[in-house]
């Protein structure tokens, strides 16, 4: 099964949108859930479990569900609003009768944060691949067991403009899927891995 990064996902009655996003368990090398944005005027984006996958190639991928169904299920992003307080410079000249607290206004502001399961990292098209001498690549896709959602593959697009080709890593070889400062996140491994693997062609 081929899990490719910006694949179009359709369910059983329609193309629904696309797998903007992996969940993987660092510890057991799984896939446990495909982040699908929908399409249409949304764009939501659906927490979709693996199981629901029935099938994965380098042309898209089919979930067993409906449109419908699709939409029901969690949001990716969970979006909350908090009262904040900020500076009002208007207020200047008032600060000086009535305090501090006259400078101060409150205002609505947007917190999204990413709805994953505890002990999961999320990957996607800005995933680097790294070694200790450096970056390899970027993550183009996965190639998983269907049954198991267990890694065998990452294909990562190595090189630069001409130079670029796709080549496909052993999960065996990578030491470690570690989450970087923000939300993006890196596969580390080792060169001599990527530099003995294979051109594939997809």
């Amino acid at each position: 099964m081929n899990i490719a990064i910006q694949a179009e996902v359709a369910c059983i009655d329609g193309v629904a949108g696309r797998c903007n996003h992996v969940v993987v368990n660092p510890a057991t090398l799984k896939v446990t859930h495909l982040v699908v944005r929908e399409k249409g005027g949304s764009h939501a984006e659906r927490l979709v479990p693996f199981d629901r996958a029935a099938d994965a190639t380098h042309d898209g991928i089919l979930l067993d569900c409906t449109r419908q169904a699709l939409a029901a299920m969690d949001p990716f992003i969970d979006c909350t609003y908090l009262q904040v307080s900020v500076p009002d410079y208007h207020c200047v000249d008032l600060a000086w009768v009535l305090g501090p607290g006259a400078m101060q206004q409150t205002r609505r502001v947007l917190v999204e944060q990413r709805h994953v399961p505890p002990h999961t990292l999320v990957i996607d098209h800005d995933t680097r691949v790294e070694a200790a001498g450096g970056k390899v690549g970027h993550l183009r896709q996965l190639e998983v067991e269907p049954e198991s959602g267990r890694i065998i593959y990452l294909v990562l697009c190595e090189g630069r403009l001409w130079r670029k080709k796709d080549v496909a890593i052993p999960v065996g070889q990578i030491a470690s899927l570690v989450r970087r400062s923000g939300r993006g996140s890196s596969l580390r491994g080792a060169r001599r891995a990527c530099r003995e693997s294979k051109p594939i062609a997809l």
